[in-house]
């Protein structure tokens, strides 16, 4: 997908969607500092990486819906707009699972001004619980392993950078850090 924007085979980019809707039951939800850290830091530096392009602005809303037991946040959404005018909505949620004809369990779509791309767990699932989800998410343990042998091979043996830098993570940090005060302020946030 990546390499579509770069090379505009999709055009120019005007929008990128990042969902996650797993359900996570309270007794483990509690165990994480909410969403928004906790999913919300994968989303945004899966969104700079995609779109080559930092936020101009960031605009955020946060829920908790469960038994009460939990008191972080366990449902997000985020919407940045980029220096390139391009819009980006980042969502999240433990307090729900998409069972739905498209789910967006974990859902990449792209658009730009002459075509899209997507990305799905859901293109390899098997039926089998696995830890907190109804289901097996084979993508998951595929991407861990694509990205440990990228870094292993390339990185550590031939010496060639990370595909993402400190300053993705440090952009990741504000982004995360102007969601938190735009929830608090209720205002779009500047970065």
């Amino acid at each position: 997908i990546r390499e579509m924007v770069q090379t505009e085979v999709i055009g120019r980019l005007t929008q990128v969607y990042i969902m996650y809707n797993i359900h996570h039951p309270e007794a483990v939800a509690a165990r994480y500092p909410g969403v928004i850290r906790q999913i919300m830091t994968h989303h945004a530096y899966t969104s700079l990486y995609l779109m080559g392009d930092e936020p101009a602005s960031v605009s955020a809303m946060k829920a908790t819906i469960n038994d009460g037991s939990v008191a972080q946040e366990n449902l997000a959404v985020l919407l940045m707009q980029m220096r390139s005018g391009a819009l980006s909505v980042l969502q999240t949620s433990f307090a729900n699972d998409d069972h739905g004809s498209d789910p967006w369990s974990f859902y990449i779509k792209v658009l730009g001004t002459k075509g899209s791309a997507r990305y799905s767990y859901n293109d390899f699932v098997d039926n089998s619980k696995h830890m907190v989800h109804s289901h097996s998410y084979q993508a998951y343990p595929y991407t861990i392993y694509a990205q440990a042998e990228h870094f292993i091979d390339q990185c550590v043996r031939k010496r060639r950078p990370p595909l993402s830098s400190l300053q993705d993570a440090a952009t990741s940090l504000r982004i995360l850090e102007a969601a938190e005060a735009s929830i608090r302020e209720s205002r779009h946030v500047a970065l």
